[in-house]
């Protein structure tokens, strides 16, 4: 392999491991509630990554509103079914974040709305982050295999074009049939067209 083949190799894998890193920090938003329309029950539902359920790295964003210009007082809960993984309340106007990781499954977003509260609610996860390093190996491998695979395709091509080349061209060697003398088509001399002429 020369020094120009291990250079390319190295720039491939960087950028293959570049961009899974960038998708791996990269987040997928979840609106629960806004301003315009809130609930006061939402089921939050992620996935699980082929079957995988590594608990994924998650943020949630929220700012409630009051009605009107007085003190209003909110709550909320955000539990998995049994537990209770965050909860809060306060004095609208407020804003809140919670960090923390989710494994996969359904949850449920609970918030008092009975004074006329409103909230924008937020959810950001990023589903790969738990498989970051296995995810660099992986496309590294996949690369090197499909840079192999495609090697030897070519190869096979070239010797198939190769083969119907070969047994399309003639032999050098080829025996020619060479035409034989046919016979007069006149035996008798008497009637021949060219037969002696008659001395009177």
């Amino acid at each position: 392999m020369s020094g120009k083949q291990v250079i390319l190799w190295i720039i491939a894998i960087l950028i293959v491991n570049i961009t899974w890193a960038f998708v791996t920090d990269s987040e997928a938003s979840y609106e629960i509630n806004s301003k315009d329309q809130t609930e006061e029950q939402r089921d939050i539902d992620i996935a699980d990554f082929f079957g995988m359920t590594q608990p994924i790295p998650a943020r949630l964003e929220m700012t409630f509103y009051p009605s009107n210009t007085g003190e209003v007082n909110y709550s909320f809960f955000l539990t998995d079914g049994v537990d209770i993984v965050t909860q809060g309340s306060g004095i609208a106007m407020n804003s809140e974040v919670w960090i923390g990781e989710l494994s996969p499954g359904t949850f449920d977003m609970s918030v008092d709305v009975s004074n006329g509260i409103t909230a924008d609610q937020t959810l950001y996860t990023q589903p790969f982050k738990p498989y970051q390093i296995s995810g660099h190996i992986v496309v590294s491998i996949a690369l090197v295999a499909v840079s192999f695979a495609e090697a030897g395709v070519r190869a096979f091509i070239q010797q198939k074009q190769q083969m119907n080349s070969t047994s399309t061209t003639t032999s050098p060697n080829e025996n020619v049939s060479t035409p034989q003398r046919s016979e007069t088509l006149y035996d008798d001399e008497d009637t021949s067209p060219w037969r002696d002429p008659v001395v009177l």
